[in-house]
């Protein structure tokens, strides 16, 4: 009864292993298929990982008992399927729209900020013994998240200003980016003063 009791408890986590890892081999098929296939395989790689974190977001809603740490992991899971949604949309629904494009990528950094503080205030609450919430202190960890957040939406031209600000301070003359003519972030750079080096290319060379 003991090793049929294991067994069911394991089970789940193999199927989540295999998933993770059927995610993997199609991410890496993915590069070298046509067009088609490519918008199918991303299609079930999202679909695999919104499972994997749905998963895992009940799992932490049916075992864990404290009630302010079962809520973060679970805001944790709502913020990382956020994240995986916006970025699917993102590159599969809006990518030759520069404005939208522009915004879907700042909004995606906002999981991409909470999670990390949201994850290590739940931590520090599995480790307490009692069934106390955890020190209110804690979530001050959640201010620089929100700092970078309001520096992202308030428009990255407002940031690129800052760093022109840091360079004449320390003395620095030029910037140099390296990016791709088809990226929208191409254009934000035009537009915030830099200019192409068109007597410059770059090469590559693939080895088979």
């Amino acid at each position: 009864m003991r090793t049929r009791t294991i067994k069911k408890e394991i089970i789940p986590y193999i199927v989540c292993a295999g998933l993770f890892a059927l995610a993997g081999i199609l991410q890496y098929i993915d590069n070298e298929v046509t067009i088609f296939w490519d918008k199918l395989l991303s299609l079930v790689i999202n679909l695999i990982f919104f499972l994997l974190i749905f998963i895992w977001g009940n799992s932490a809603k049916n075992r864990i008992v404290q009630k302010s740490t079962r809520r973060l992991l679970i805001a944790v899971a709502v913020l990382m399927f956020l994240w995986l949604l916006l970025r699917y949309i993102k590159y599969y629904f809006f990518a030759s729209y520069e404005t939208a494009s522009r915004y879907l990528w700042y909004l995606y950094y906002i999981p991409q900020c909470l999670v990390p503080p949201l994850a290590w205030i739940a931590a520090m609450g599995l480790t307490r013994k009692s069934s106390r919430s955890v020190c209110k202190c804690l979530y001050l960890v959640l201010v620089p998240a929100v700092v970078l957040i309001l520096l992202i939406l308030t428009n990255g031209s407002s940031f690129m200003k800052m760093i022109d600000e840091y360079c004449l301070k320390e003395r620095i003359s030029y910037i140099i980016l390296s990016t791709e003519r088809e990226y929208q972030t191409f254009n934000f750079y035009l537009k915030n003063n830099f200019k192409e080096a068109k007597q410059n290319v770059m090469i590559y060379k693939k080895i088979k």
